[in-house]
């Protein structure tokens, strides 16, 4: 009991040893306005802009907490009147943002890898090579909602974990399944794809079970045919349970904002404007053609109008920015008298956003597959530099970011200053030529020697297989949705990392615990027979 303990506290040491490097060396990262305006703004308004609301909300506790403190130690007793909801940044706030971001994260990858091996030796060795994964780390140093996202996920995925491993899992476990997933929903609205993990999962088992089980004769088909049954009947059940905790999202945002006195509704035609970026690099000609189809089979007479702007703009040579945009969309469809002028403003947006989207064409789906190539020479290196280079976002942006000012990560320094830290530091080196596509052929060969492995992989090896490739499915989804949706950015691309990183974390520690299962069986057989 005692060995075990020491192996646990020193994983979580080891997992925690680049977070205590990071808060040392490196100051808070900012993931640019959008990080700002979910702690400083009102949460309910970044809700109704498309921003997920748990982060919007969470991460005002501990700035809350730094900003009473730095008000107590300098005798402000009035800093308690102030509301909890619309905190003041300060260092010691932002401070402890990250510290508790930091402690989160490293609790929730000790928390997966104490689940996928139960030996000391091999928890260890993930927990080495998890240090590795240079952008969970530099995130989790990070003010933005992508944090969050990212520990939601890891929690998740270790719940569905627990329930892979037994044949029936107990309530408990399925209660905090559905949890996870809705914080997951509340994180991030990408983060929907998570929703068919587990009915990926049981579907894999059922088509397998009923075509591959290797089962002869009238009673091993039957058998075959009951457990197909079974696993489908599970993926219906679980799928539902996932659309149960999107409803449940979707009714916690709408009461956020209807309670702020805001109609929340789609806002995916404001992120369709980034993807639109694509138009510039077609000649005026091809340009012209698209435009024309669109305005064809226009989705509403409002999202028709709006195409003659949209061309206009790139006939000027003039790259489209949303917040201009939006504002044309404004001016040339209503009057400002027109009530509810900027919801119907979006609602013409989403009609132009499907223009492009139904039915597909060759134009778009080629900028988005282009993209998709893009985003899998990603490294996760490429990942957590970005996030320098979002941070120096602040000193073109002043004027939106104005309590940023007095803070430690921009006071007395310069946007060259944050933008060389990476190459200050060998620890953000690493890992900077491994692109996903190759770290995707070491999941491959993994699998491969996994599934290769003699009869007796272990118990429920066969449900964690599929269960990892559903993962990595999963992560690619999001990826490509993204970019079909909008522009490729290369935070965009962490849930596809993560979730390849957290599949091969499984594979792997499954395979060595195949491997140490059977070296101690053999020893006991050898010193049972000394014994004799």
């Amino acid at each position: 009991m005692a060995r075990r303990w020491l192996f646990a506290i020193a994983l979580f040491g080891l997992l925690l040893a680049p977070s205590i490097w990071l808060f040392v060396h490196i100051p808070p990262l900012w993931r640019d306005s959008d990080s700002y305006f979910q702690v400083t703004g009102s949460a309910a308004k970044a809700t109704y802009w498309g921003h997920g609301p748990l982060y919007c909300f969470i991460a005002r506790v501990p700035l809350w907490i730094g900003e009473r403190w730095e008000g107590l130690s300098r005798g402000d007793i009035d800093a308690f009147l102030r509301p909890a909801l619309r905190s003041h940044l300060t260092d010691t706030g932002v401070l402890l943002l990250i510290l508790l971001q930091h402690t989160a994260h490293a609790a929730a990858a000790w928390l997966f890898i104490v689940t996928v091996s139960s030996f000391g030796w091999v928890r260890l060795a993930l927990g080495v090579l998890w240090t590795a994964a240079t952008a969970f780390y530099t995130y989790a140093q990070c003010v933005g909602s992508e944090t969050l996202s990212m520990i939601c996920i890891l929690l998740f995925v270790t719940v569905g974990l627990r329930i892979m491993r037994r044949e029936r899992a107990p309530r408990r476990d399925w209660i905090w399944f559905a949890a996870t997933l809705w914080a997951c929903l509340l994180a991030r609205y990408v983060n929907i794809w998570l929703i068919l993990v587990l009915p990926l999962t049981f579907g894999f088992l059922a088509i397998q079970a009923r075509y591959g089980s290797g089962l002869n004769g009238p009673a091993g088909r039957s058998r075959s045919h009951l457990r197909s049954t079974w696993n489908f009947r599970r993926a219906s059940l679980v799928l539902a349970l996932g659309l149960f905790c999107f409803a449940a999202a979707d009714l916690s945002t709408r009461t956020i904002c209807r309670i702020a006195g805001l109609q929340f509704h789609s806002r995916i035609g404001h992120t369709f404007l980034w993807r639109l970026q694509f138009l510039k690099d077609l000649s005026r000609a091809e340009r012209d053609q698209l435009l024309d189809r669109v305005q064809a089979h226009a989705r509403s007479p409002e999202a028709a109008r709006l195409v003659p702007v949209l061309r206009d703009t790139f006939d000027r040579g003039d790259a489209i920015s949303a917040q201009v945009f939006e504002n044309q969309a404004r001016t040339v469809l209503f009057a400002p008298t027109t009530k509810h002028r900027g919801e119907r403003a979006d609602e013409a947006l989403n009609a132009l956003a499907l223009s492009f989207l139904l039915p597909p064409n060759p134009e778009h789906l080629g900028e988005a597959r282009a993209d998709f190539h893009r985003a899998r020479l990603m490294t996760l290196g490429d990942i957590a530099q970005f996030l320098f280079a979002t941070t120096a976002f602040y000193w073109d942006h002043q004027d939106w970011m104005v309590q940023c000012a007095g803070l430690v990560t921009f006071r007395g320094t310069s946007p060259a200053a944050i933008l060389a830290l990476p190459s200050q530091h060998r620890y953000f080196r690493l890992g900077t030529t491994f692109t996903y596509n190759r770290c995707l052929m070491l999941w491959l060969v993994a699998l491969l020697a996994l599934v290769l492995l003699p009869r007796r992989r272990g118990r429920g090896a066969k449900r964690l297989i599929f269960y990892a490739i559903s993962l990595t499915f999963t992560g690619l989804a999001m990826t490509a949705s993204t970019c079909v949706l909008g522009e490729l950015l290369p935070r965009y691309t962490l849930p596809m990392w993560e979730l390849l990183w957290i599949s091969l974390f499984l594979i792997v520690g499954t395979f060595l615990d195949v491997v140490c299962d059977r070296v101690a069986a053999r020893h006991h057989k050898q010193v049972g027979v000394v014994s004799r």
